[in-house]
């Protein structure tokens, strides 16, 4: 996990300069299902997310399915605006 706060500490410092409220979370568990969960139910105090930045990875490449199994799962069923970054 520290490895991965390192990597992210530039971009998170890009956040904070801009005024940009944001939490990081690391979960455990199935994927999909855990996202969602944390979008639908929220756990900040106020409970609601704005904004769902997710990158796409798909493990297959195929031109059929543009959007990763979990990409797309979250983006169909969020209840809360999905930005797909590559």
């Amino acid at each position: 996990m520290k490895e991965k706060e390192e990597e992210l500490s530039p971009f998170l410092e890009k956040l904070k300069a801009q005024g940009i409220n944001y939490k990081v979370a690391i979960e455990f568990g199935p994927v999909k299902d855990t996202i969602l969960e944390r979008i639908s139910f929220g756990d900040m105090d106020v409970g609601d997310f704005d904004l769902v930045v997710m990158s796409n990875h798909r493990v297959s490449i195929d031109i059929k399915h543009v959007l990763g199994d979990v990409t797309h799962k979250v983006a169909k069923r969020s209840p809360v605006p999905v930005l797909i970054v590559k």
